[in-house]
């Protein structure tokens, strides 16, 4: 295990045992990727920053309707059908024709933000208020979109409070949808407010 995910763990421990011994209203939920059978994560790739306290965050009680946020993205580079894809980063605003939400009740969210270039990030799953996340992550530069189908190839954080949820991500290889190559990893944080 990587010194990284030794660290990870360890404060996921630290913080999971403390939510629970101290009956905390809020817990964040994330989703540590299975060991990978090829590839590793990218040597470029930033660390993940630790997400804000949980201890002062009111978890909703109902449904929250996302109308702002922000995204940033980081892409290492790839590839996408033979052609090299160079490293770039973006900045997206909320996509105002998404119907972007979090269920509080069974913990389901879905969030997407674009810029005006095309480049899009889309992070959809379940964050139930205690236990792991499982979530699909959905990268798009244009002219690609690199997903992670099966929900093993990036790591995504979430914390949900009355009003707004903040979270980041850190992928490996993510393939391209609809064409051949991929991009080596990719990293980001991301904001949505109702």
């Amino acid at each position: 295990m990587s010194r990284y995910r030794s660290m990870l763990l360890a404060a996921l421990c630290v913080a999971a045992l403390a939510a629970c011994g101290g009956g905390e209203n809020a817990t964040p939920a994330s989703h540590s990727a299975q060991p990978k059978a090829q590839g590793s994560a990218s040597a470029s790739a930033a660390p993940m920053i630790p997400l804000p306290s949980t201890s002062a965050v009111a978890y909703p009680t109902r449904t929250v309707q996302f109308h702002t946020g922000q995204a940033a993205v980081q892409v290492d580079g790839g590839t996408v059908d033979g052609s090299p894809l160079d490293a770039l980063s973006f900045t997206a605003t909320l996509d105002q024709a998404s119907t972007a939400s979090f269920n509080p009740k069974n913990g389901e969210f879905q969030l997407r933000w674009v810029d005006q270039n095309g480049h899009g990030l889309e992070v959809d799953g379940t964050a139930p208020r205690h236990g792991n996340i499982d979530a699909f992550v959905r990268i798009e530069v244009d002219p690609a979109a690199f997903t992670d189908s099966f929900h093993t190839q990036c790591e995504t954080k979430l914390i949900p409070s009355g009003t707004s949820v903040t979270g980041q991500f850190t992928c490996d290889q993510l393939p391209n949808f609809a064409g051949k190559g991929g991009i080596s990893g990719a990293t980001g944080s991301f904001t949505a407010t109702g």
